[in-house]
């Protein structure tokens, strides 16, 4: 099935009277709408535009065309409701207006300008969602008034150089008036660490409604993983920017006070090195304080021993102290790898300026959906809470693991 509607009105019999569907698609190979009109319709229990597609390289185009006047009551489910499942799907949606689209009494989570649910099972060839260059002007949805979105198994994103006037939201919790957008695991590059500058990226060059008219959020295991909003049009710096280039080689002092020649300041700036040992990379903290943090991301071939190497005034050994001062969500993040660390005490820190504890989300971490070896040996280690009047996330997170060995290690005061 394919359908092309050019230069058409759809016109409802005002706000006093429901309707029922204008466009109903289901499993399309495409539907291309340009240069048409909505207007004056009253939805009650159902949609204006509803497409639905399982087809592999399937598409939809919604171009130049205008949303105007359109109420949902009882259970009316959204605008544009968007469904797709399968690989190489495109959706795009270009140059187009969403004007006076009201929520009246729905209260579906999916009530928005452009609802979109779309799983994209491949890797190599992700779903494609544009949504660029429209105008949400006076919409009001439940969670959000223009974009809701929610995203599963991967895509391609581009929400840019859209204008958001005066939208608003029925719903007082999560959510935000211009967009809500849920992504149901990490994609390609994406880290805990640089989540919200991605989805910065997606909506670069958007005109807000209001401050933080963006929501996002992002679950791991269908449990909330991060969460948060910003304004469209703001891009914060890459996370990843500032990391310490890599040098050749697999033992490595680490010394964040020294001159980054004879050893690495960074843990990170030694695993961007390369390292051709069967024994793999060896790290040796020289600090009595270290902060930084750490991401593995290494073969089965690559195995990773970190190791507190600290010493006092007398040369004295010492455990060394490991946490982060920035507002980092983990101090270790293991995606895949066979990581060892050995001598370390780990702790959290009260961040009076950014009023958080951190790590926020966990000290170790050890999961990632697009990877399945993981071992993780902790050994004569000490993970230190805040006392019983302050709490704290978790300590260690072991999810789908190989191995999982804790030998001579103390968890406190938590």
């Amino acid at each position: 099935r394919m359908l092309s509607l050019e230069s058409c009105i759809f016109k409802g019999l005002g706000s006093n009277q429901s309707v029922n569907k204008m466009i109903y698609a289901f499993n399309m190979k495409k539907l291309s709408i340009t240069q048409c009109t909505f207007q004056d319709a009253n939805f009650n229990a159902s949609y204006a535009v509803y497409y639905q597609s399982d087809y592999d390289n399937s598409e939809l185009i919604v171009e130049n065309s205008t949303f105007i006047n359109i109420s949902f009551s009882n259970s009316g489910r959204g605008n544009i409701y968007i469904d797709t499942y399968g690989y190489n799907q495109k959706i795009n949606i270009n140059g187009s207006t969403f004007e006076n689209i009201m929520m009246n009494g729905s209260y579906y989570s999916s009530t928005a300008a452009i609802h979109i649910s779309s799983s994209s099972y491949s890797q190599d060839e992700p779903n494609q969602i544009i949504i660029t260059n429209n105008k949400f002007v006076n919409n009001t949805g439940y969670q959000t008034g223009g974009i809701n979105g929610i995203f599963y198994d991967g895509g391609i994103f581009n929400f840019s150089s859209n204008e958001f006037s005066n939208n608003s939201r029925y719903y007082s919790g999560n959510g935000a008036n211009d967009a809500y957008v849920l992504f149901e695991r990490y994609f390609q590059d994406w880290t805990i660490d640089n989540v919200k500058y991605k989805i910065q990226q997606i909506f670069e060059d958007c005109t807000p409604s209001n401050k933080n008219n963006i929501f996002y959020e992002l679950r791991v295991n269908s449990q909330i993983e991060i969460s948060g909003q910003f304004t469209s049009g703001t891009v914060e710096q890459d996370p990843g920017e500032e990391l310490e280039p890599g040098t050749e080689g697999c033992i490595w002092n680490v010394n964040q006070t020294g001159d980054g020649i004879i050893a690495k300041k960074t843990i990170m700036g030694v695993l961007a090195g390369i390292c051709d040992e069967d024994e793999g990379y060896q790290i040796t903290l020289l600090n009595a304080l270290h902060y930084e943090s750490v991401i593995i991301n290494k073969p089965e071939t690559s195995p990773v021993f970190i190791k507190g190497g600290a010493k006092d005034e007398e040369e004295t050994s010492i455990r060394t102290i490991w946490g982060v001062n920035i507002s980092a969500a983990r101090t270790v993040t293991l995606l895949q790898g066979n990581l060892t660390i050995q001598n370390i005490e780990f702790i959290y820190i009260d961040d009076i300026q950014s009023e958080q504890i951190i790590p926020w989300n966990a000290i170790v971490y050890a999961y990632d959906p697009n990877f399945s070896y993981r071992m993780l040996s902790l050994e004569s280690c000490i993970f230190k809470g805040l006392g019983s009047n302050q709490s704290v996330n978790k300590m260690i997170y072991a999810f789908n693991m190989k191995k999982l060995s804790i030998t001579q290690c103390t968890f406190q005061d938590a």
